[in-house]
């Protein structure tokens, strides 16, 4: 049974240790982003399996999420590698068909509530692979070892670039 994310619950259950970490935010002392969020829920019949939460390690949360619900977070990418379920309400870089439930309205929200599943794990792979190999460095900003590495591969790719709509090279000092 999991539970997370602007997600369905099943069961009920919320014993899962790491989720008991995360603080929920009520429509009490939420901002008008999650008042319309919990207004949004009610008016689905889904707000007694809604939950909106504002701290706590999104790898954590992610892994006991039974689906995520999105609109373009980068966070979806988390549910992707755990494989969970991903609605995809706007336009994201991984709105397809073949890696998350692409939707469109209250009606796409009504029917993931529903039934949720995770795409095929070989589109997922497939599909963060050629992420990684377009759009990612080497490094980690969070590991100190790896902090130098990322910075070089930062300036370097930074150069190249700016040295190609130049039209010149960059020559490092």
């Amino acid at each position: 049974m999991r539970s997370g994310y602007i997600t369905c619950e099943r069961g009920g259950n919320n014993h899962l240790s790491p989720l008991n970490q995360w603080k929920p935010v009520t429509s009490e002392n939420a901002h008008s982003l999650v008042a319309a969020i919990w207004s949004e829920a009610k008016r689905l019949g889904v707000a007694d399996r809604v939950r909106v939460l504002q701290s706590g390690k999104l790898s954590d949360l992610t892994k006991f999420s039974s689906g995520m619900l999105v609109i373009n977070s980068t966070s979806a990418f988390s549910a992707l590698h755990h494989h969970v379920p991903v609605l995809v309400l706007g336009d994201a870089i991984f709105r397809h068909s073949s890696v998350v439930t692409v939707g469109n309205g209250a009606d796409s929200i009504k029917a993931f509530m529903k039934c949720r599943e995770a795409k095929p794990p070989q589109n997922i792979t497939a599909f963060i692979n050629a992420v990684k190999a377009k759009a990612l460095l080497p490094g980690d900003f969070y590991a100190l070892s790896a902090q130098s590495e990322t910075a070089r591969n930062v300036v370097a790719t930074v150069e190249r670039i700016v040295g190609e709509s130049a039209g010149t090279g960059i020559t490092r000092k």
